[in-house]
């Protein structure tokens, strides 16, 4: 774990506040975002950044984005972006990010682009990228995996990408409040530092304390999509480092050994219970069982009872299960509950041989590329296709992978309509339908299906 080089790094802190079009409303608290961002991370005993290398833009205009791609090629260890202010949808649902002078009528003209931000990091050498996004639907860039397509920056080798919020979610900005909500905690934790914690504050240690402190205030959880490598550098030093953490009155006098930072053993086993009532309570609406899920997935081994408890639940959906499954099976001590669980989904006795083609497909999400050249022998995957109809050939290869039957599929589908996701669900048959092998007779069935909704 280390810290920016600040003579090769870049920081860029891009806070669009105020706008010029009426149909944009203003968000003041994002010119704080960046300004005490700014302030923290070129602080020396904080981020130790220099204030020549760490750039505000606020209220940027569309000119500026020239200027951020030159800062970007001057950085050499690390180039870090930061974006606060309103994310817009383009007409083929793709993420923009509005600048002061971006009209949300003619959004697609003058908004920065999602093209644009990846041209900019793969023209960059940094050896390390991060993106950081504080505004709506920003996970639409986020999670190669289960419940979405493939990211959209997952083609960008090396970099680290966190959003506030899930693809289909808002972000807030709480009226009165100095900051976001997301952009609040993130400041929060590396001016107060955490007691208990390690000597550097990682980005995957920001990730999972953003994790708890945002889910505890009922706030949307956090994403993220990295490399191991960009996952373990410092944003900050910690200044509460060696500072004993306080039991809670309720609590034993001595504090158990921390696990990921500020959780003692007993707080993790509470919170690892809870995320897994969470996933299990059906009177929720489906986001908040699913950023239970992703929640349990940070916590890795310190969660795989819990994990190994949810993926024989029968009552959960089947491609949340299948998700449990993947998660639990990439730990090495946990793949034969993995597969005997997955081997109960599908009713058949294929082994380790099952579950291991089901890691493979998942891995293969991270790359867009690779996901193509293995899908292309036998699916009919569009050329161009909107993210929407990819997510649903997505989980139509994933319960392919997973050897369902193909009533399972058609029953895994119509979960979704359960859930109240019917455009999902749709989503999910017509994937199905791509399926070079499928045949007339389950063309008919599937096609049927669409037609009754």
């Amino acid at each position: 774990m280390r810290l920016a080089d600040p003579a090769r790094s870049q920081v860029v802190l891009i806070g669009a506040a105020h706008f010029d079009d009426s149909n944009l409303n203003d968000l003041p608290s994002v010119r704080n975002n960046v300004q005490d961002l700014h302030r923290i991370l070129t602080d020396p005993a904080r981020g130790g950044l220099t204030a020549a290398s760490c750039h505000v833009f606020a209220d940027p205009r569309s000119p500026d984005v020239v200027r951020i791609a030159d800062i970007a090629e001057q950085a050499e260890d690390v180039l870090l972006v930061y974006y606060a202010g309103h994310g817009l949808i383009s007409e083929n649902g793709r993420l923009l990010f509005a600048l002061s002078d971006t009209s949300e009528r003619h959004r697609e003209i003058n908004s920065l682009h999602l093209d644009q931000l990846r041209a900019i990091f793969r023209a960059s050498p940094a050896a390390v990228q991060v993106l950081v996004l504080d505004c709506c639907y920003s996970g639409r860039i986020t999670d190669p995996g289960f419940m979405s397509g493939p990211g959209e920056l997952a083609e960008i080798e090396g970099t680290y990408t966190l959003a506030s919020s899930a693809r289909d979610e808002v972000s807030l900005a709480p009226r009165g409040a100095r900051h976001t909500a997301f952009s609040g905690e993130l400041i929060s934790l590396l001016h107060n530092g955490m007691a208990g914690g390690e000597e550097l504050i990682s980005l995957r240690t920001v990730y999972q304390q953003l994790q708890i402190a945002l889910r505890k205030k009922n706030f949307p959880a956090p994403r993220q999509l990295h490399s191991e490598t960009a996952a373990s550098l410092a944003l900050a030093r910690n200044v509460a480092f060696g500072a004993r953490v306080q039991a809670t009155p309720s609590g034993p006098k001595e504090v158990a050994p921390l696990v990921h930072d500020l959780l003692t053993v007993p707080e993790l086993a509470q919170d690892v219970r809870g995320l897994g009532r969470q996933v299990r309570d059906r009177q929720l609406d489906l986001n908040p069982r699913m950023d239970a899920v992703d929640a349990l997935v940070e916590l890795g081994a310190d969660a795989a009872g819990e994990l190994a408890e949810l993926v024989r639940d029968p009552a959960l959906p089947i491609l949340m299960r299948l998700r449990l499954v993947h998660e639990l099976g990439t730990l090495p001590d946990h793949r034969e509950t993995a597969a005997a669980a997955l081997n109960a989904i599908t009713g058949h006795s294929y082994g380790l041989k099952n579950l291991v083609e089901l890691v493979e497909y998942v891995d293969s999400l991270k790359d867009v590329q690779r996901f193509r050249r293995r899908m292309i022998k036998s699916w009919d995957v569009p050329a161009e296709v909107d993210d929407h109809s990819l997510w649903g050939i997505v989980m139509a290869g994933l319960m392919a992978a997973a050897r369902l039957g193909f009533e399972q599929r058609l029953a895994a589908a119509l979960e979704l309509r359960g859930l109240g996701r019917p455009d999902h669900a749709d989503a999910v048959l017509r994937g199905m339908l791509t399926e070079k092998s499928i045949g007339l007779l389950k063309e008919v069935q599937v096609t049927n299906l669409l037609d009754a909704r």
